[in-house]
């Protein structure tokens, strides 16, 4: 098989991989194989959704309040603010989001999770308002809203 063969394989016909190289992949898709699995397969996660794991921080408590909540591909930032509050009793307006170090703005409030490439165990950073927050690693303020200062860490 070629360096540069390009393939399409299909997992429980909802599923597609495309790779560039199937041998070089072939552990890659076992393992996946095997989580699709153990978990239901691509059709418990289109019947329950995608476990998105949100930590919110509110003043200087600790610990953080940690949920899982589920929501699908064809679901907004939005709702996933919702079933945090939903879960937490934190209304969505005093949630402060992150995602990648940048904040979910109003912006980003109508993009789907398949836009924002939000999976499955992926998880959010966030911080809840009705208390003055405490920025753990220190953020600063862009046009596009608030990012966090990775240089903290360094």
């Amino acid at each position: 098989m070629g360096k540069h063969t390009a393939c399409t394989v299909r997992l429980r016909s909802s599923v597609t991989l495309s790779l560039h190289s199937l041998e070089s992949h072939r552990r890659r898709l076992s393992t996946t194989f095997l989580h699709a699995a153990a978990y239901g397969g691509a059709a418990a996660v289109a019947a329950s959704g995608n476990q998105i794991f949100v930590t919110l921080q509110k003043g200087n408590e600790y610990p953080p309040l940690v949920v899982d909540v589920r929501v699908k591909y064809e679901q907004t930032v939005s709702d996933i603010r919702a079933a945090v509050a939903k879960k937490t009793g934190v209304p969505a307006d005093k949630q402060q989001l992150f995602w990648h170090q940048k904040e979910l703005t109003a912006a980003h409030d109508n993009k789907t999770l398949l836009e924002m490439h939000l999976h499955t165990g992926f998880s959010l950073k966030g911080y809840d308002l009705t208390e003055k927050p405490v920025y753990w690693p220190p953020v600063k303020q862009t046009d596009e809203g608030l990012v966090i200062d990775v240089s903290a860490y360094q």
